[in-house]
């Protein structure tokens, strides 16, 4: 949308947004990894991060 409507100011909102949900997304998978252990290891290697 961005893109299609030619915004810089949501052009940063996205990236804002993206790169704050990745960092949240790796905090998640180390609380994971630290109650789960291997058995979430193994999910990891079927599952791919972002479907």
């Amino acid at each position: 949308m961005a893109l299609l409507v030619q915004s810089l100011v949501l052009a940063a909102v996205v990236v804002v947004f993206q790169v704050s949900a990745h960092w949240i997304i790796l905090a998640e998978e180390r609380w994971c990894l630290e109650n789960f252990g291997a058995e979430y290891r193994r999910y990891m290697g079927e599952v791919r991060r972002y479907l």
